[in-house]
């Protein structure tokens, strides 16, 4: 991880400002830190205009059954 920016760098213009524009962000669910797809720019590392990961992802549709 030596070309991460240093914690305290701001993000590049247009670059997602929660991961600054890795595109990861860590997480400490299950009570150890990994990485994980930033949930802001969903992995891109771009902001994405009127995305708001703090909102609920709306239900994923279940494939049909085979007949």
């Amino acid at each position: 991880m030596a070309d991460d920016p240093p914690q305290d760098a701001p993000a590049p213009p247009g670059a997602c400002t929660a991961c600054r524009g890795t595109g990861a962000v860590s997480s400490n669910l299950g009570g150890t830190p990994h990485e994980v797809p930033c949930p802001w720019c969903e992995g891109t590392g771009t902001r994405l205009p009127e995305h708001d990961a703090q909102t609920q992802a709306p239900p994923v549709e279940p494939p049909p059954a085979a007949a």
